[in-house]
């Protein structure tokens, strides 16, 4: 196994994707970001990732289309996605679970819950 610490983040806020980038590369990992799900798709087709990290609400694409994506494919679906998103009601949370997020965050989080699923999945 690969020593592979990199790390996808796709969400349509640039201040999200600063401040997860900011988070995760203080403590080593190697990031790429996407700002929507179109965007996202198109770098996990050209590189490899550890990990990825999708908000649910973006253009183009959703976050739940990109997960249906990823589980459906057969070099993708065994990477660990994790869901950061606003949206942490019930329904939002089960159907990111269902269609095989591994992790789900809700918005406003602290950047010690963020590193503790990163850690979880990326050794």
């Amino acid at each position: 196994m690969t020593k592979n610490k990199n790390i996808l983040i796709v969400d349509d806020s640039a201040t999200i994707r600063k401040f997860v980038s900011f988070t995760l590369r203080f403590k080593g990992y190697d990031v790429i970001t996407a700002s929507d799900g179109v965007e996202g798709w198109d770098k996990l087709q050209k590189e490899d990732f550890a990990m990825a990290i999708i908000d649910i609400l973006m253009p183009k694409m959703d976050g739940f289309e990109l997960l249906t994506k990823i589980k459906g494919d057969a070099k993708l679906k065994n990477m660990p996605s994790v869901i950061l998103t606003t949206e942490g009601d019930k329904e939002s949370i089960e159907k990111g679970i269902k269609l095989g997020a591994d992790s789900f965050i809700v918005k406003p989080f602290q950047p010690p819950q963020l590193l503790a699923k990163v850690k979880e999945y990326v050794k």
